[in-house]
């Protein structure tokens, strides 16, 4: 998995396949997909990703990477890396 434990919290490296109907996190071996209903126009996926990673995470996020890319670098702050696993694979 794409999870990496950094000073302060975890990145996450995820891959965002906007305009795909609806909000999912899939755990892949290689990679973390997330797809969204928002375009990409506009930073509207951006937005969903992080809105709802937030909800699922239940700690303050933020996109450090990538903002105009399919792939990113997601900050969850304050959080441990099996704390993040296991929140992720409920979802």
């Amino acid at each position: 998995m794409t999870i990496r434990q950094v000073q302060n919290g975890v990145i996450l490296e995820i891959k965002a396949r906007p305009g795909s109907g609806r909000f999912s996190v899939k755990l892949g071996k290689d990679e973390i997909t997330v797809t969204t209903k928002s375009p990409p126009e506009g930073g509207k996926a951006n937005q969903e990703i992080v809105k709802n990673l937030i909800k699922i995470l239940r700690r303050d996020v933020r996109i450090v990477r990538g903002l105009q890319s399919s792939h990113k670098e997601i900050f969850v702050d304050g959080a441990s890396l099996q704390e993040v696993e296991i929140l992720l694979a409920r979802k």
